[in-house]
């Protein structure tokens, strides 16, 4: 049936209730249970007892004199029997309640001879009309694009969604729990900032109309944190949201959490302890009973950044400046770069990159800049240009093959899927790892918001100065 024709369904249903005097949106719900308590507790006692629950209706089975059907509520579902002699008035109203309209139930709980827990419904109370009809019962939402602008259809619909945001909310009041016990202190600091500061990223712009102040929406509550230690509180700690306008995938949020915290009178080992415990807390608190994304009962590895460099790359980078030229200086470099904003992070790389680089971009701007940033460091640039009609998977694709054309010893790719949908992100990734396999050249993923540490074998995050496996 088509979407139009199920909607006229419903709103015929409608104009029924309306004709029989059902109230439409009752003020008072009646009391609701919660489902996992009552399928506990009925268990436990294995006899019979009056429940009550509202929530949604997802599945009806009319037959004849008598009715299933299921009714949702904060995650859970239980059966309904409904007998159209017991209550007549009830049971017609009931007919003309649609899958995802609101309800509330009351009656005892009893087991069926199928063995499933239900409650023998003694009163049903119409609570609200969904005039749409939610997503396919078997398959959800299926289209990306719906189902990230739609997160509620698809928590609704998707039990492993549901169960991610609850994973996600265990975790989160986990991490406040072990830093509340460690005696840190949470914070609340300004979101908008004079100046963006504490890390390096584009700002989302705002304006304060009393005051006729162009302000800032914070990139990190770095900077205010500090400021408290200052003011002589040891620990501290805030867990807040921070906006960086730079870019979206369906991985990468412009607006994201942040966990930031400082403690006075230690130093790296220290943090990276109380890293290590807290990575390992939040993953045994995550999913409670299973078995944890990551091994907790070992530490983690600590390697320094240049030993990790050596060991990725073949490459010794420590010494002064003169002696990485040195080491380098035969080798070759491809570089694949997406945005213009990035280029000045180079700096920090000047001494180890070879003149022998390539970039590429669809932006003529950007490439006019890019040319003009390497000449500054004494690197030669070829910045190529595709055509804007391809696809961003084909784009980045020919910008790969592109940058083999000397054979570099290393190509570094900066955020080579940080802007494309699933498909063309896979495309490039499979294109990378062809050239990874083919073994001519070694290929290294660069950075600044890592979303790659799930594909790349190896992320340069330049901006923390550090690589992440």
């Amino acid at each position: 049936m088509a979407e139009q024709d199920i909607i006229n369904a419903r709103k015929e249903h409608l104009k029924w209730l309306k004709e029989n005097a059902v109230e439409l949106y009752p003020l008072v719900s009646g009391k609701s249970e919660n489902i996992a308590e009552i399928k506990e507790r009925f268990e436990k006692a294995g006899e019979s007892f009056d429940a009550s629950v509202s929530g949604r209706v997802t599945a009806v089975r009319l037959m004849g004199k008598a009715a299933f059907a299921e009714i949702f509520s904060n995650g859970n579902k239980i059966q309904l029997y409904i007998k159209r002699d017991e209550i007549p008035d009830d049971f017609n109203v009931f007919k003309k309640t649609d899958i995802g309209d609101f309800a509330n139930v009351s009656g005892f709980v009893f087991k069926t001879k199928m063995g499933e827990t239900t409650i023998h419904t003694k009163k049903f109370t119409f609570l609200c009309k969904s005039a749409r009809p939610l997503p396919e019962k078997w398959h959800g939402l299926r289209d990306e694009e719906q189902l990230l602008r739609k997160r509620y259809l698809d928590i609704l619909t998707n039990e492993r969604s549901r169960n991610n945001f609850k994973a996600r909310s265990r975790v989160i009041s986990g991490i406040r729990k072990f830093l509340d016990d460690r005696k840190f202190m949470e914070v609340e600091t300004p979101i908008l900032h004079g100046i963006a500061g504490g890390a390096e990223a584009e700002p989302f712009k705002t304006h304060h109309n009393a005051l006729d102040l162009d302000l800032n929406l914070r990139i990190a509550p770095e900077l205010y944190l500090k400021r408290l230690l200052v003011a002589g509180y040891d620990r501290v700690y805030e867990l807040g949201r921070n906006f960086r306008n730079e870019g979206i995938s369906t991985r990468h949020n412009p607006e994201f959490t942040m966990l930031e915290l400082y403690q006075a009178y230690s130093n790296c080992q220290g943090m990276m302890d109380l890293c290590e415990e807290l990575i390992k807390d939040a993953a045994l608190r995550a999913f409670p009973g299973e078995e944890p994304a990551l091994v907790t009962d070992k530490p983690f590895r600590r390697i320094a950044v240049f030993e990790a460099l050596k060991e990725k790359t073949g490459i010794n980078f420590e010494g002064n400046s003169e002696k990485k030229r040195a080491v380098i200086r035969n080798s070759s470099i491809g570089f694949i770069f997406q945005q213009p904003s990035f280029l000045p992070e180079f700096t920090a790389l000047e001494n180890v990159l070879m003149p022998a680089l390539i970039g590429a971009s669809d932006c003529k701007a950007a490439r006019g800049r890019a040319e003009e940033f390497f000449e500054g460091v004494g690197m030669s640039a070829r910045c190529n240009h595709f055509p804007s009609q391809l696809s961003g998977g084909e784009l980045q694709r020919l910008t790969i093959l592109r940058a083999l054309i000397n054979e570099p010893e290393i190509i570094l790719c900066d955020e080579p899927t940080g802007q494309l949908d699933e498909d063309n992100a896979a495309l490039v990734m499979k294109t990378l790892r062809e050239v990874a396999r083919d073994g001519s050249s070694s290929v290294v993923f660069v950075t600044h918001n890592q979303v790659l540490t799930k594909d790349a074998e190896t992320v340069i995050n330049l901006r923390g100065g550090r690589i992440e496996n």
